[in-house]
């Protein structure tokens, strides 16, 4: 329960103080909702990650101790995600706080990464971050050179990155924080591959002139942001490959909705969500087998009875069964609005 709690306490946050955070961050640091929107949602995800991994901290603070640390966190990362364009790294990084609370130096050493982290690790760990930090290697992107930074610490690469993992696994970016962010990024990859398709006019989705229109290259830069919140750890080979297939420009490159959705099965692959995408994606190809594929899958993997059943009748019509796909829709017309809205679709 002590998740569930911290999480209503944050929708607190979010209707009452949130929004006054924000008005400050756009007069003072210019950020916009419209021009924004991933990074807002990347600051938002960052506290329901800070409640997934310190549910305890998170009830035990008073209301003004809790929302003084949102506050602090979601200033720190909008620095970090919009205000250090270039996202290299630096050793004397300065930020300018915008709650009114504490003193310079207090902020300052709150926000030195080695020290907020030593003191939750084992000795081992400890000696081993502190080693690191004097001597790692780093790419020009900021990211660790693991083979490089082996070779200064005298040890294997292999050998480094499993202590690298410990030391992640000791700081709370363990499982949970890989199953968080693995989920997000499933999300990101099922967007790209919903405004592939919109946008080849192949696909509309419900209340489709109420939506945001497809923005394939605005995915792109999510899943962007999502390898950075990712890059603090070592990562699983399937998360690797996965990143792999999406740089941070693809110029060239013809990005098809199956395969992205291949990927997103290959992250989740008991996602409903994600086999009745790669349905759609099928049909689109007219590719029925696959089709009447990822039905089952879907339904093997708990799916909404009504997606499931939208989805039989699409088939059955896809295949020259119209009076079926009304049969079954008949049926069944009165569960949902959708199945009506679908069943008057077929008879036009």
């Amino acid at each position: 329960m002590t998740h569930t709690d911290a999480l209503l306490l944050l929708q607190i946050f979010r209707r009452r103080a949130l929004p006054t955070l924000l008005r400050r961050l756009h007069l003072w640091k210019g950020l916009d909702r419209e021009q924004h929107h991933d990074l807002l949602e990347d600051l938002q995800q960052d506290l329901v990650l800070d409640c997934l991994e310190n549910p305890e901290l998170v009830v035990s603070l008073s209301s003004r101790d809790r929302h003084t640390r949102w506050f602090r966190l979601i200033e720190r990362n909008h620095y970090q995600l919009h205000v250090r364009a270039n996202r290299q790294r630096a050793n004397s990084d300065q930020i300018t706080s915008l709650h009114d609370g504490g003193n310079a130096s207090q902020f300052e050493a709150e926000l030195d990464p080695l020290e907020a982290c030593v003191e939750d690790l084992p000795q081992p760990e400890r000696r081993l971050l502190r080693r690191l930090a004097a001597s790692a290697r780093h790419l020009k992107n900021g990211r660790l050179n693991c083979r490089a930074s082996a070779h200064s610490l005298a040890m294997r690469p292999r050998d480094l990155t499993d202590a690298w993992c410990r030391v992640a696994e000791g700081l709370g970016y363990g499982e949970e924080f890989l199953a968080f962010w693995r989920r997000r990024l499933v999300e990101a990859l099922l967007g790209l591959a919903a405004d592939l398709l919109r946008d080849a006019g192949v696909v509309a989705i419900l209340d489709e002139d109420r939506r945001r229109r497809p923005d394939p290259a605005g995915r792109l830069r999510r899943i962007d942001q999502l390898r950075k919140h990712l890059n603090c750890r070592p990562l699983p080979h399937e998360i690797k490959r996965v990143l792999a297939r999406y740089p941070r420009t693809v110029r060239g490159r013809i990005l098809h909705p199956l395969e992205i959705l291949a990927d997103a099965a290959e992250l989740l692959p008991d996602s409903a969500a994600v086999h009745l995408w790669i349905f759609e994606a099928a049909l689109a190809q007219e590719d029925l087998r696959v089709a009447a594929a990822a039905i089952r899958t879907a339904r093997a993997c708990h799916a909404s009875p009504v997606p499931v059943l939208l989805a039989r009748a699409r088939l059955l019509e896809a295949r020259g069964r119209r009076v079926a796909a009304g049969h079954l829709l008949r049926r069944n017309r009165g569960r949902d609005r959708r199945v009506r809205d679908a069943l008057q679709n077929l008879a036009s």
